[in-house]
């Protein structure tokens, strides 16, 4: 009866069909409870406490994970700091990157890392206001030489939804063959506007992208961490007025719903002081050198709001020690 059942269960129609009987899943799902329970990690720690927290420990394996926020929020900083930073805090992970970046060169988002390494501005870096004294220039070659062997891959040139995935099977089997067949792969892209379209509309294109990253996610050890801007309304006078329509929220995702309906984790980053609001929700939380970062949407947990201290200057957000209050003193 056995081999009968597990005959059944391995049928080629299943697998033509792409169909997995409760079984295989119950086996897995159990396998992962007593992985967890061992101390295993599954996915990948951030530098921020709070942050992982809030998302259950680690982002995990086969997510699609959404920062949003308007121009100057610090999201592209972001993002840019957990490339570097699952490689800190997750020396034990097999895994590489590809970063599909259309706004920045590579050089750039270097200099970038580079500053967030050193707590030098960029323009510190490139001699912008003055000479970089030898000292200076010191910390940043020692800097590069603690990211130049980070598994981190660029691609600039700009692709459509359908190249973009093609490029992440290829390049996948790739570092899988290269690195090991456990060789996971974290896919960043900044940002979801700027893929090609060729006789698309822009928000078909999204939608065509979100199905697209829903598909390719599951398919292999992988994580796909996209960047989205926010639209106008978030900076109306009437938003404004009302300190109860101060946060962000799924609404106020450009162009498309999909973004927010077919992502496992939304989080959005907000410097209030930037649309020149004087306290910040409800509560009047201070704003001056604040970002905030809420979890609009996740598939487990509360999503709450996590107070920043800005030093996007250096490329960077550190958790604020102290927690926001009610008619903060600003």
């Amino acid at each position: 009866e056995k081999k009968r059942n597990l005959k059944r269960y391995m049928d080629p129609l299943l697998s033509k069909l792409g169909l997995v009987h409760i079984r295989d899943a119950t086996i897995e799902a159990i396998q992962e409870v007593k992985d967890r329970k061992e101390g295993k990690i599954f996915g990948l720690k951030t530098r921020w406490k709070k942050f992982n927290d809030l998302i259950g420990g680690t982002v995990e394996w086969t997510s699609l994970v959404t920062i949003a926020g308007i121009s100057g929020s610090g999201k592209s900083s972001i993002a840019n700091e957990l490339e570097t930073a699952f490689f800190d805090y997750n020396k034990e992970e097999n895994f590489c990157v590809l970063s599909f970046n259309y706004e920045m060169s590579n050089k750039a988002q270097v200099i970038r890392k580079l500053s967030f390494k050193t707590q030098l501005t960029t323009s510190e870096i490139k001699s912008g206001t003055s000479t970089l004294s030898d000292n200076d220039f010191e910390r940043i070659r020692l800097a590069g030489h603690s990211i130049i062997d980070y598994r981190i891959y660029y691609a600039q040139k700009p692709k459509t939804p359908e190249e973009m995935v093609a490029t992440i099977r290829e390049f996948h089997a790739w570092v899988k063959a290269k690195y090991g067949k456990d060789c996971g792969l974290v896919v960043m892209f900044d940002h979801t506007r700027l893929a090609k379209r060729i006789g698309k509309r822009e928000q078909e294109m999204i939608d065509d992208l979100q199905t697209m990253f829903v598909e390719v996610k599951k398919e292999d050890k992988r994580i796909i961490i996209q960047l989205s801007q926010l639209n106008r309304n978030i900076e109306s006078t009437e938003r404004k007025q009302n300190p109860n329509d101060h946060y962000p929220n799924r609404g106020d995702i450009f162009i498309s719903d999909s973004i927010y309906q077919c992502s496992d984790i939304v989080v959005m980053s907000h410097r209030p002081e930037t649309i020149h609001l004087d306290t910040y929700g409800p509560y009047k939380y201070a704003v001056k050198n604040k970002v905030y970062v809420h979890a609009v949407k996740l598939r487990e947990g509360d999503p709450a709001p996590i107070r920043f201290i800005n030093n996007l200057k250096y490329n960077r957000i550190d958790e604020d020690p102290v927690l926001p209050t009610e008619n903060e003193v600003i």
